[in-house]
């Protein structure tokens, strides 16, 4: 009878925490006692991957049960579509109802541009122009320009704080001719384009 009860007691254990959590812990009775646990909880996330300076990527999973959460730096994100300015390390965590929780880590590498690949991305118009011109990036945001004359004296340079891939500037001050505009882009990159000035 007291056997029937243990039996009856230790059922109902195995089964309220079998509801709780689709982890089931096994035990092997006798003097040497040990206890593990095999659980449900799974995490399968993307590849390493490797993208270009600019471009954004979706942090995702293949293959999941649990509630999944993403980690930089140990600081939670909430949007998990990223666009990292240099090589980071991701963590994806699973939880599920008690179950030891899963991590994954995604490293994003960011391949930096060439300096060919900058000046092939980077345009400026309209060219011949009267008073506005602008400056526009397909990939990299666009920190500030200089504009020199043709022996290489600088006459202005604009600044950019707004972390835009494309800027508009009034150059009404400058009189008709061919100047050169120094165009800097996130990552200190640097390249130089021929403007002319009706």
């Amino acid at each position: 009878m007291m056997t029937n009860l243990l039996f009856l007691t230790l059922l109902i254990s195995i089964t309220s925490f079998s509801q709780e959590c689709p982890c089931v812990k096994t035990a092997i009775i006798g003097t040497d006692a040990k206890a593990s646990t095999i659980h449900h909880n799974k995490l399968v996330a993307i590849d390493n991957v490797t993208v270009k300076l600019g471009e954004s990527i979706h942090l995702s999973t293949k293959e999941n049960i649990g509630k999944v959460s993403w980690f930089r730096d140990g600081k939670l994100i909430e949007n998990t579509l990223v666009s990292p300015k240099e090589t980071t390390e991701y963590t994806a965590k699973s939880a599920l109802n008690g179950c030891p929780e899963v991590i994954v880590k995604v490293q994003v590498t960011v391949e930096k541009p060439s300096i060919e690949d900058i000046n092939n991305a980077v345009a400026i118009y309209p060219n011949p122009m009267n008073d506005y011109v602008t400056i526009s990036s397909k990939s990299q945001e666009i920190k500030s320009i200089q504009i020199n004359n043709l022996v290489g004296e600088k006459l202005k340079t604009h600044q950019f704080n707004n972390n835009l891939k494309q800027q508009t500037v009034n150059i009404s001050y400058l009189t008709t001719g061919v100047y050169f505009v120094i165009i800097e882009v996130e990552g200190n990159n640097t390249i130089t384009k021929k403007l002319i000035k009706n």
